[in-house]
């Protein structure tokens, strides 16, 4: 699911986007914390390389090797 994308949080926030107060909350949270905001967008950018489409296609061969057999 999204927290394990995000890394638990380490690579970004989750948040309910049916609430602009919520949206609105950690986005001046983030604006408001320079640092914090340089260390997701860097998290963010690393664990996005985690997910390409041949990482991909190998798992769900891995997967599927480990039904057929």
């Amino acid at each position: 699911g999204g927290d394990d994308v995000l890394d638990g949080g380490a690579a970004g926030m989750l948040v309910d986007v049916r609430s602009a107060d919520k949206i609105a909350h950690a986005a001046l949270g983030l604006l408001g914390s320079p640092e914090q905001l340089l260390q997701l967008a860097q998290a963010g950018w690393q664990r996005a390389h985690f997910f390409t489409v041949n990482k991909m296609v190998d798992t769900y061969l891995q997967e599927y090797a480990l039904t057929v057999n």
